[in-house]
């Protein structure tokens, strides 16, 4: 059973300095203290047609609410002030059961030109609310950075991502 302040995402801000427990799905990701952070030391730097994800496998109970936030940035150093071109960036929470099969998905979309550039120090922060679907067990967090930006889009600057219990029903 989980509490309301629990946190369930581990090394969620990459301060371990490495990318687990998140796995590369594909493409490629890396964890670096050279990029500007949200907060803390290291960010996950993912480049574009890439994914990472982290599965969830306790903790999480059916019908309660749960809030995924994270920081997201574009890491395009080389076109000036004022003009992103990053990549459709997804993020997605899938409730699962115990046998691992997902129950549902819930996902937050930001569209080419929606990230903040890094180098300028600003993010986006997003919250996502949803609630677990009867027989949830586990969650599966993923991002995935499209491949839709324009020639030379340098990747995504991942930073800070959470997932607690909302509410103590």
């Amino acid at each position: 059973m989980s509490s309301k302040n629990t946190e369930l995402l581990v090394n969620g801000g990459f301060e371990s300095g490495v990318l687990a427990p998140w796995t590369v799905v594909f493409g490629t990701a890396a964890v670096s203290n050279a990029k500007r952070q949200f907060e803390g030391n290291f960010v996950a730097v993912m480049d574009p047609n890439s994914a990472i994800r982290q599965v969830v496998s306790k903790g999480l109970e059916e019908e309660i609410v749960y809030r995924l936030t994270g920081s997201l940035a574009d890491d395009n150093t080389t076109s000036g002030i004022d003009s992103p071109e990053n990549p459709t960036t997804v993020v997605t929470l899938q409730f699962i059961d115990k046998n691992g099969t997902v129950l549902q998905t819930f996902t937050k979309t930001f569209n080419r030109l929606t990230l903040p550039e890094m180098n300028e120090g600003n993010y986006r922060v997003f919250n996502l609310l949803a609630q677990a679907p009867e027989h949830t067990k586990g969650a599966i967090v993923t991002i995935t950075i499209g491949a839709d930006g324009f020639f030379g889009t340098e990747g995504i600057i991942v930073d800070e991502f959470s997932l607690i219990q909302e509410n103590d029903d």
